[in-house]
């Protein structure tokens, strides 16, 4: 609801906005801006936010798709597979699904918002009126940019990494002390670790760069990276 009102306002300034003359830097910088950033003219400052927040939107996505189809498969199939195979072994397994099932929650429930935001400023931008003021929209991008580059440099910090580390021996361990089948513990951990980091790893974060580009001005003859 809250991304619902936030677009509706966001509209409603765009509906507003009084013509004006183009300049090198009408609307105001991001308070950690280097000064050079004034120099650039508004129409490209809103050309880079556009894209490079659309040409994330498609990796991140795919990245999430496939991730969150990987752990339903991996969760279903020690499900489907618990049943079929001695009893010794099946904590392991709905343990090891459930592990998976908590990686598809952290994929559904908290998705790199850049998947909504990249799309969401590409259409506003090319309804944008050549007479149109573009503050709104490139204040709205800016926030955009260094949130959702602050998201994709969390996902690869060494906090989560730790976090994969002991997801994975808290279940080893509850395997193997409360079930004593250490193998098995052994073999969740392995995998479950294999996943993670391959997860983390994997993990687009061309925004990083690009909101460090687009402050510094750094990026004034060419688009940003993919």
């Amino acid at each position: 609801m809250d991304r619902v009102v936030e677009s509706a306002l966001l509209a409603a300034a765009l509906a507003i906005a009084v013509p004006h003359p183009a300049a090198a830097q009408d609307c105001p910088l991001p308070d950690d801006a280097l000064p050079a950033l004034a120099d650039v003219p508004d129409a490209a400052r809103l050309e880079y936010l556009r894209s490079a927040l659309a040409d994330e939107a498609g990796p991140v996505r795919t990245w999430t798709g496939l991730w969150g189809a990987g752990y339903l498969l991996l969760a279903t199939t020690q499900v489907a597979a618990a049943p079929v195979l001695p009893a010794a072994n099946r904590p392991g397994l709905w343990l090891g699904a459930g592990g998976a099932g908590l990686g598809l929650a952290v994929l559904t429930i908290l998705p790199l918002a850049v998947q909504e935001h990249g799309p969401i400023l590409d259409a506003y931008a090319g309804a944008l009126g050549p007479a149109a003021s573009p503050c709104a929209l490139i204040a709205r991008g800016e926030r955009w940019l260094e949130l959702d580059a602050g998201a994709e440099e969390f996902g690869t910090s060494w906090l989560v990494h730790v976090g994969s580390v002991l997801v994975n021996a808290a279940l080893a361990l509850t395997i193997g002390f409360a079930f004593h089948d250490w193998l098995s513990a052994g073999i969740a951990a392995g995998v479950g670790l294999a996943v993670g980091e391959t997860m983390i790893l994997t993990q687009p974060t061309a925004l990083i760069d690009a909101w460090e580009r687009y402050r510094t001005a750094g990026w004034a003859e060419a688009r940003p990276e993919r």
